[in-house]
């Protein structure tokens, strides 16, 4: 336990490192294609890709809502560190999880996939999505079994 708190202290001390650079980049993600750790759970990475990705909508929603620049900043700020600390806490579950041996069905893979799936107008534009992000839907699948690994262990707590 006082290994996997040191390991999300020096995390989150990463965090306001490179936040700043996050925010400054996020507008121009997908053109540039940039990417780099901002911050490791032991021997996995947290990808700068990654925080985009999963703060997309927030962001783009963040940009909508402020007209200006600092105040889109200082949400986007908000926004990235609460996806930064939940893909941390996510990456710990997931350990936590395989040190337990848990597993997850393929169909309860498959049910969350089509829950996902079903929030797009047609598959194509799933699909679109997940080229656009530069995933495969391999790629999409293991993301969506190690989340889910994650949600149970946090359950059995």
């Amino acid at each position: 336990m006082i290994h996997m708190r040191k390991t999300r202290s020096i995390a989150v001390i990463a965090l306001f490192f490179a936040i700043p650079a996050v925010v400054a980049l996020a507008p121009c993600a997908q053109a540039l294609r940039v990417d780099g750790v901002v911050a490791t759970v032991d021997n996995e990475v947290v990808l700068y890709s990654e925080l985009v990705r999963d703060s997309q909508r927030d962001l783009e929603d963040a940009r909508a809502r402020f007209a200006s620049e600092s105040e889109y900043r200082q949400a986007a700020d908000s926004v990235l560190a609460a996806t930064l600390d939940q893909a941390i806490e996510s990456k710990l579950l997931y350990r936590e999880a395989l040190l337990v041996g848990m597993e997850v069905q393929e169909d309860l893979v498959e049910e969350r996939i089509q829950e996902l799936r079903a929030m797009y107008p047609t598959n194509e534009a799933f699909m679109k999505e997940l080229d656009e992000a530069g995933e495969s839907m391999r790629d999409f699948r293991e993301r969506t079994r190690k989340r889910l690994m994650a949600q149970l262990m946090a359950l059995t707590k």
